[in-house]
């Protein structure tokens, strides 16, 4: 696994973690994880998600037709929070965030985790790129 990807996947489990109260603790979780990560991406990406919650929920929401970023599941929402952050600061290329979201989905969502959280990405990075937020 590449080292930008295990250090999404440390992201996704650390907010997904924050979402049900925790704390970030980088250390314990770079640890517990065992693989090679950015600690510096890491951390960008977990204070970023977590600073920019309300504005990411608030996109995550006009696009996830009919749901309300609290109604959602926590592991969707958690990795939609992640990849729109890494989408709307271009982090990334938008193929390999949206691409590798759906992966994770794949591996902690439900059956149906994988195609909404594809639908949704999509749709934000074309109304990102269109110009329109």
């Amino acid at each position: 696994m590449k080292k930008r990807s295990a250090t999404r996947e440390l992201a996704f489990v650390m907010l997904f973690g924050m979402d049900f109260g925790q704390q970030p603790d980088y250390q314990t979780s770079l640890s517990e994880f065992g693989r090679d990560v950015e600690i510096s991406y890491l951390e960008q990406l977990v204070q970023g998600v977590m600073a920019e919650r309300e504005e990411l929920d608030r996109l995550i929401g006009s696009f996830s037709r009919n749901w309300l970023p609290e109604r959602l599941a926590r592991v969707d929402r958690s990795l939609l929070r992640l990849a729109v952050y890494e989408l709307l600061y271009k982090l990334a290329p938008p193929a390999v965030v949206i691409n590798e979201a759906v992966e994770l989905a794949k591996n902690y969502g439900t059956d149906n985790s994988p195609a909404f959280i594809n639908g949704v990405l999509d749709s934000i990075y074309h109304s990102l790129e269109s110009g329109a937020k």
